[in-house]
């Protein structure tokens, strides 16, 4: 990973960390409680992957909360996503719901030995019954091309001393890349 990507990942996890703390910072915080790991499998007919997962409170406030989450994802095919994020999450007593944001650091090391590197952000809305979320990503590493191959077709056409060669290239490129969009 270069020093550009690392740097705008360390200024994005800052410039959110400012911007969810917000004025008022000191009043009203409660003390935060010890961050809370969990682990798992997730298993399917063509792949298990296994997982960790810190969510650790950095201030906790009255009606809101600022989370910092770190994970760990390991396929049995031996690809690996690592995922730092900040999450704000604020109740609204009255609704009887969480209003949250994010900004996650992912990077992903593919079965084919590639790395990927971007950064999400997400916004949520939490409820009783119903949870919703969306997230947008932005990938800070290119694509990476797994193969390429070029194959060439000459067709000979005519007759005697009028003859003429059409010669048709083609080219297919396999190309791996890093998730965009929402």
């Amino acid at each position: 990973m270069s020093s550009l990507h690392k740097g705008l990942g360390a200024g994005l996890m800052v410039a959110a960390l400012a911007v969810a703390a917000g004025p008022g910072l000191a009043q009203d915080v409660v003390r935060p409680a010890a961050g809370q790991w969990t682990g798992g499998v997730r298993s399917g007919d063509d792949v298990q992957e296994y997982f960790v997962d810190l969510l650790a409170p950095l201030w906790v406030r009255s009606e809101g909360q600022l989370l910092f989450n770190l994970r760990g994802t390991f396929l049995e095919d031996a690809e690996q996503e690592a995922n730092a994020g900040l999450v704000v999450r604020r109740l609204i007593p009255e609704r009887q719901m969480i209003l949250g944001a994010n900004l996650y650091y992912d990077t992903r090391w593919t079965e084919q030995d590639q790395t990927f590197d971007q950064v999400g952000l997400g916004l949520e809305l939490l409820s009783r019954h119903v949870d919703v979320r969306a997230n947008v990503y932005q990938p800070l590493t290119d694509e990476e091309v797994l193969s390429s191959s070029t194959s060439e077709d000459t067709v000979l056409e005519g007759s005697g001393r009028s003859r003429v060669a059409t010669t048709t290239t083609s080219q297919l490129r396999v190309y791996e890349v890093a998730m965009e969009g929402f």
